[in-house]
């Protein structure tokens, strides 16, 4: 099984969306996301595809879980359980997680590290990442962003690896 990676941008109190769309545009966070994710399997729920406008993100095999046994999609591939994962990524050495709040509750006690991206601002949401358990997890890097033209909020990208 390859290394589960969690990816999240969340804001102060760990909203993570409304509507089911992000909670805001970040295009310095958007660069990290991509750098990170790319030419590895990306797993997402349903509801985050749709929100894709149903397209699958390039240069990344797009895996969607959906409890629906009937659900297929042309352009990504499907699973029903978490325990399908393996069969579809016994080739990747890291595979991540990419929302939404159904989906990182599924496997936040399977993963290896989170990169998290926290938005410096509090937002409106209907969708909350879990609650970090800080005994089981080491903030193994931190940067902080500075606001500016294009990102109008301040954040920290963290990376957290697991102890326990």
């Amino acid at each position: 099984m390859p290394q589960i990676s969690i990816i999240a941008a969340i804001g102060l109190h760990n909203e993570i969306g409304f509507n089911n769309q992000l909670l805001c545009r970040l295009p310095a966070d958007m660069a990290h996301f991509k750098m990170l994710t790319d030419g590895h399997a990306i797993v997402m729920g349903r509801r985050t595809w749709e929100s894709l406008s149903l397209r699958p993100l390039p240069h990344r095999h797009n895996i969607v879980l959906s409890k629906n046994p009937a659900f297929s999609l042309p352009n990504a591939t499907v699973i029903h359980s978490p325990s399908e994962l393996s069969e579809v990524t016994d080739n990747q050495e890291e595979i991540f997680i990419i929302g939404g709040e159904q989906i990182y509750r599924l496997f936040i006690e399977n993963s290896q590290t989170l990169y998290l991206t926290r938005i410096m601002a509090e937002f409106p949401a209907d969708a909350f990442f879990p609650i970090i358990d800080e005994k089981k997890w080491h903030l193994a890097e931190e940067t902080f962003h500075t606001k500016d033209a294009e990102n109008p909020y301040n954040m920290k990208s963290q990376k957290w690896v697991r102890t326990a």
